[in-house]
């Protein structure tokens, strides 16, 4: 059986992390887990691939598809966000946007 691809937009490393063992439920045989990254700094880059790796878990940067995020503007970069959002609905079956901050406009 093939498996779906699931994939969890994370504005922030630091913040959805928290979201993490709530999405980590998803069945692995079901499911192979996906999360990208949209801004952070080399250190939280370091910790999100270790929290992905703990969880099995296929870690993805911005960055990685040559799109640089500035902190707490992403609602000023539409263009990128389009190209960003148009290769994951490209590729992936379920996106999960936590939303763990009210109020911030990052997510």
């Amino acid at each position: 059986m093939k498996k779906s691809r699931l994939i969890v937009l994370c504005p922030h490393p630091d913040d959805e992390i928290f979201t993490f063992p709530f999405i980590n439920n998803f069945s692995k045989d079901e499911y192979e887990i996906s999360a990208l990254f949209l801004t952070g700094s080399s250190i939280r880059r370091k910790e999100a691939k270790r929290s992905c790796g703990l969880l099995k878990w296929q870690s993805l940067f911005a960055l990685d598809f040559g799109i640089t995020f500035q902190d707490s503007c992403l609602h000023e970069q539409s263009k990128e966000l389009e190209r960003i959002i148009k290769i994951i609905f490209d590729n992936y079956d379920l996106v999960l946007c936590p939303l763990l901050e009210g109020g911030h406009h990052d997510h």
